[in-house]
């Protein structure tokens, strides 16, 4: 799904307005992640939204456990699971094929109990690109 940073956090802020949970958003850059909590911060005023990055080392602030929505660093959600994953910024992750970026993009993708969502900067991702998503055979949970 293709977004702006506008789009991106009301899409989010309105999934988990509707459906609540525990809503993980995994981001490549931190500065984006720091961009999309401000600006869900401020459009969910008294909703639980936190995040945590290896610069900040502030894991004993959040709670993984309680209903809200958690941004992680890529590197940072391993070992979690959510209700739902938003996982930002996919071209940046795709355009570097490697072995350990398909373990690392099956991993993230991993995360989402029931709702995946992959979202990319800007209008569509090239074939190739999408090419490196894992298929729904690795995805699909039994």
């Amino acid at each position: 799904m293709a977004y702006r940073m506008g789009s991106a956090t009301e899409l989010i802020a309105n999934w988990y307005s509707t459906r609540g949970g525990r809503v993980g958003v995994a981001v490549v850059r931190n500065p984006t992640g720091k961009d999309l909590y401000s600006r869900l911060r401020a459009r969910l005023a008294g909703q639980r939204v936190q995040s945590y990055t290896n610069e900040r080392k502030n894991e004993n602030e959040i709670d993984l456990l309680a209903p809200g929505i958690t941004i992680l660093n890529v590197n940072s959600i391993k070992g979690q699971e959510f209700d739902t994953v938003f996982v930002m910024e996919i071209g940046v992750l795709l355009r570097r094929a490697s072995e350990v970026n398909n373990r690392k993009m099956y991993m993230l993708c991993a995360r989402a109990r029931d709702n995946l969502f992959l979202m990319h900067e800007g209008d569509h991702l090239l074939a190739a690109l999408l090419e490196r998503l894992p298929g729904a055979d690795i995805l699909e949970r039994p």
